[in-house]
This record gives C-alpha cells, structure tokens and sequence, in this order.
C-alpha cells in the first residue's frame, strides 16, 4: 500500500488543528488533488497534554495494518499497542505536526484509513481520518 516515505516538502493543512481524545476523535477527511504527490500534514493540539510517545497508523481498503516508523518507513502492524513504534515528534507551541506521509499513492486502495495517536499522562488518545483519491 504504501511505500517508504521519501524527504517531506512542508505543506498547510486546510483544517483547523484536530484534537485527540481517549475514546477516538473523528477527523475531517482529506480528499487528495494528486495521487502522484500525495503530501499529508496535520496538526493537532495538545490542550496542555504532555506526549510521551506519538503514532500514526495506516489501514486500507484490504483492512492491511501499518503503521509509520519514526524514520517514515511503513511496515506491518500487529494492533497491539505495546508494538507501536514511537515517532519521537517534539511538541511546538502545545501542538504536534504529524508529517504523515510525502509519496506516490497511485497504486494505493482508497479510501485509507490514517489514526493519529499519542500519549500522555497513561492515557492513548487518537483521532481517525479518511484518505480519498482525487476526483
């Protein structure tokens, strides 16, 4: 589904800063202009929270689990929370930017799946977005 992530060109999110919850966030879907050049980048606001770990996740349309190293490679995810592999982002102005991916996506089965995840304080909390395709 998805490949090794290459270097990121900075992009704008059209959203406002999301917001993780304990009991799972829905998030504003993101509709792609080019499969070939898919950039992902949200921000999410951490409302005083402290990270001490940070996760993205990736699931598609075969409900395949992976989950985004903090190198930004994907590789299989066995949904166990304990085997999730920490993205080390730094806090920024009590916000996290999640670089999720900078790939080509053309052979990718939409609409993926992408969880947002941290935690902080004991507590997981996460958010899930839809990928579309272009129109």
């Amino acid at each position: 589904m998805l490949g090794a992530a290459v270097a990121l060109t900075v992009a704008t999110s059209a959203f406002a800063a999301d917001t993780l919850t304990a009991t799972g966030a829905r998030l504003a879907p993101e509709t792609l202009t080019d499969a070939t050049k898919a950039v992902i980048v949200r921000t999410v606001d951490l409302g005083g929270d402290l990270p001490t770990a940070t996760y993205v996740i990736a699931r598609d349309l075969t409900n395949q689990l992976l989950q985004r190293t903090n190198d930004g490679y994907w590789v299989p995810w066995d949904s166990q929370k304990s085997s999730l592999i920490d993205n080390k982002l730094t806090v920024q102005g009590g916000k996290l930017v999640y670089k999720v991916l900078s790939e080509d996506l053309t052979g990718a089965l939409f609409p993926l799946s992408i969880t947002l995840a941290y935690t902080a304080d004991g507590a997981f909390k996460y958010g899930v977005f839809a990928v579309e395709k272009p129109r």
